[in-house]
């Protein structure tokens, strides 16, 4: 094939009607822009909860957006200021700013990756019907319908989506002079955007890393390719590292401390895995810090035992959370609450007067620890995976079936479909429902009583009109349900068969190195989400397993498409494609 019909072959557009290689082009155009239109339309009007008293979730994404809007930053310094990163509160200012409403922003942000990916897949490929075919089907995943709150998780499937995409066309799709690099600084960008959004970002890298590695040991022996490869990611980790920096600057500039969040960035990480270390008799399942630990760390770090009048009194509501889910912590502080406890009683002593302060007090709690384990007037663990609460055999032994449930939730099978009820009573629900762009709310007439023409007064209310968003919403989950275990099996095992000539080759497609990136993405969040629900709290969850969705079926979907015909033909037009140099 010549380097003319290649050249064709890969600056055909799915999402452009000019510059067509067939007369299909404008049909499958015009599909990708209804089904973009519809998805848009159907999850605009779709209810979001409004939890205007959830100050440690919604309420604070909320009221810290606010005060982005109104110029102030994440506002005043407190405790509760530097929790969580900044990504979700700028997305929800910026959604303010434009006028729009939540979801119908989330709904945009989700629709423009899944048109990106599929543009990618298409330019790097050379097949429009993969990439359209892979627009429709995550588009409408079901778990893309379910953002039934105001929480982070929402847009991370989106900004996993938008990396992916942006590396593709960067590394594999990039055939004119200096348009590559542009692909590479966004990618780097949203990666930023993506690392201060959640603070369990570290998944996404081994994905990454085999997207990135690939390519690169393959042109190492082609100089041009090589620099061009070089320049690239550098200006990717210089745009990522920059925007995090412009974070933590900001952070400095406004409360005395240069990170992006206190519970990754600062001296209370320290504090916190420093304390986990200890060992007083055996670990205590789903305990991180029990009173046995507690109290042998109070005898030998003077800052840690000023807290104990907080722990061991009135502290304890912390423990109730816990309780429910684990009897046998009852009375003590479990999995992930005492994170909070932690921090609420630093702030009960007065600590969180200043950023500064509480870093100083933590490197100190930090500081008093690892000397008492270093001097042996403490027992101290090792990490087996660090930052991971101490985990008892029987927690290991449990592992299967947290993996076995975290598999079955990825593949959508019993997604039930309750619904949040609003905050309805809160003084605070009219102004989170203003300032969001005026959703709809799941709250039903007879669930608000005498409060339907009081705090939520004018705020439409899904209704038995609207029954058939959730008839949609119903049918579409049952379908994904019946489809996807047979669609990873096949996936899986094309995967495998895809791969054998390749490796054997030391020649890897894109579309192989797109699945083995996918492939690896779904199971580094799964396996991620198994080992929290094991050892620390409840984190099989539709919520936080957002990001994998689209990962799963993008896995599958490629590599499938790697076993069927015409792939060979497309490999070589690519293998024979010219590359860019600047």
């Amino acid at each position: 094939m010549s380097e003319t019909t290649a050249g064709t072959v890969e600056q055909a557009w799915l999402f452009a009607s000019r510059g067509g290689a067939d007369r299909s082009t404008g049909w499958r155009a015009l599909v990708a822009v209804l089904s973009t239109l519809l998805f848009v339309a159907f999850v605009s009007q779709l209810p979001v909860a409004l939890l205007a008293d959830a100050g440690y979730d919604d309420a604070w994404f909320w009221q810290r957006a606010d005060r982005i809007a109104t110029g102030g930053w994440m506002g005043g310094y407190d405790g509760m200021t530097l929790i969580k990163g900044t990504g979700y509160p700028l997305f929800l200012a910026l959604a303010h700013a434009l006028g729009l409403s939540v979801m119908t922003a989330q709904a945009l942000l989700y629709a423009g990756g899944c048109l990106l990916l599929g543009n990618a897949v298409h330019r790097a490929s050379g097949r429009p019907w993969l990439s359209l075919l892979l627009l429709l089907v995550l588009q409408w995943h079901p778990a893309a319908l379910a953002w039934a709150r105001l929480l982070r998780d929402a847009i991370g499937a989106a900004q996993v989506l938008l990396v992916v995409a942006c590396l593709l066309n960067f590394l594999y799709a990039t055939r004119v002079h200096r348009r590559g690099r542009r692909w590479a600084v966004l990618a780097g960008l949203v990666l930023a955007w993506s690392w201060s959004t959640r603070e369990d970002g570290i998944w996404i890298v081994p994905g990454l890393m085999v997207l990135v590695l690939v390519p690169v040991v393959q042109a190492w022996r082609d100089l041009p390719e090589r620099r061009r490869l070089g320049i690239g990611l550098g200006l990717a980790a210089v745009a990522c590292c920059g925007w995090l920096a412009l974070v933590a600057t900001a952070n400095l500039a406004k409360y005395g401390v240069f990170a992006t969040v206190e519970t990754r960035d600062t001296a209370y990480a320290d504090a916190l895995s420093a304390l986990q270390r200890v060992r007083v008799g055996e670990p205590v399942p789903h305990v991180p810090v029990p009173r046995d630990v507690r109290g042998a760390v109070y005898a030998v770090s003077p800052a840690f035992a000023r807290l104990q009048p907080y722990f061991e009194g009135h502290g304890l509501s912390w423990s109730a959370p816990g309780c429910g889910l684990y009897p046998h912590t009852c009375g003590d502080y479990a999995g992930g609450w005492f994170m909070w406890a932690l921090r609420d009683g630093v702030a009960s002593i007065g600590e969180y007067a200043s950023a500064p302060g509480a870093d100083a007090f933590y490197r100190q709690v930090a500081d008093d620890v690892e000397a008492a384990c270093d001097a042996g007037q403490l027992i101290c663990a090792r990490w087996a995976v660090p930052g991971m609460p101490p985990t008892t055999a029987a927690q290991w032994a449990t592992l299967p079936d947290h993996l076995r449930r975290a598999l079955s939730m990825l593949l959508w099978q019993g997604i039930g479909e309750g619904q949040t009820e609003s905050h309805v009573a809160s003084p605070r629900v009219l102004g989170m429902w203003e300032f969001l762009g005026g959703p709809r709310v799941p709250d039903a007439a007879d669930t608000l009583g005498d409060r339907a023409d009081g705090a939520l007064a004018g705020i439409p209310r899904e209704a038995e009109a609207r029954m058939a968003y959730r008839w949609i919403k119903h049918w579409i989950g049952l379908g994904y349900a019946a489809v996807l275990p047979w669609l990873a099996a096949a996936g899986l095992l094309a995967f495998g068969w895809a791969t054998v000539g390749p490796l054997r080759q030391r020649r890897l497609s894109p579309l192989l190195v797109l699945a083995a990136a996918a492939w690896c993405l779904a199971a580094s969040r799964w396996l991620l989400l198994a080992l929290v629900d094991m050892s620390s709290f409840p984190a099989i969850h539709v919520h936080y397993m957002q990001p994998a969705y689209p990962m799963l079926v993008l896995a599958a979907v490629v590599s499938i498409a790697l076993v069927a015909p015409g792939t060979a033909t497309v490999a070589a037009c690519r293998s024979r494609a010219p590359t860019a140099t600047g």
